[in-house]
């Protein structure tokens, strides 16, 4: 017969032993001298070398200096912009391949790329529109002994927001 998991023995916990816990659930011999201390607020991790991730919301795909290289590799994953790259490049060969020009299948290719492109700018830059709508609104934090007003981008792990009804939440909040 196995035993059951209450009837085994752990090591106890760092936490627990710091705590004043015991193993058993009772409280440790030492309790006046352990204390447990929770820090909350971005000051506290900025002195422990942790860094919590900003507020900051960006849904957006591209870059201004990566939009045209990611978009045409993103482009280029599609099998028919393929099929069409290597048909323009065999028609562009001295050997006289294709009855058509040279030119018949490169255009189009060209110009179903050109637009591709503009389309994918044009909807990164919707969500790039929305994403500084959402950053910069303006929620109630509060600092020192009043409540002032905060960009949405600008909340950290810590502070205490004040909000009111049917009012929107700026982050993941407890």
């Amino acid at each position: 017969m196995t035993p059951s998991l209450d009837d085994r023995e752990f090591p106890p916990l760092q936490d627990q032993t710091k705590s004043g816990i015991a193993p058993g659930g009772g409280k440790s011999a030492n309790t006046s001298r352990d204390t447990r201390r929770i820090d909350i607020g971005s000051q506290t991790q900025k002195k422990q070398g942790k860094a919590f991730p900003n507020n900051y919301v960006s849904t957006t795909r591209y870059k201004l200096w990566n939009i045209i290289p990611l978009n045409l590799f993103e482009q280029f994953h599609r099998a028919a912009n393929i099929w069409f790259l290597i048909v323009s490049i065999l028609q562009m060969l001295p050997y006289n391949l294709s009855p058509t020009t040279s030119w018949a299948t490169l255009v189009p290719l060209c110009g179903v790329l050109f637009v591709t492109f503009v389309k994918d700018a044009y909807e990164d830059f919707k969500r790039w529109r929305d994403d500084c709508k959402g950053n910069g609104r303006e929620c109630e934090v509060l600092v020192g002994e009043k409540f002032e007003k905060t960009k949405w981008s600008d909340v950290t792990v810590g502070m205490y927001i004040r909000l009111s009804r049917d009012e929107a939440v700026p982050a993941d909040m407890v």
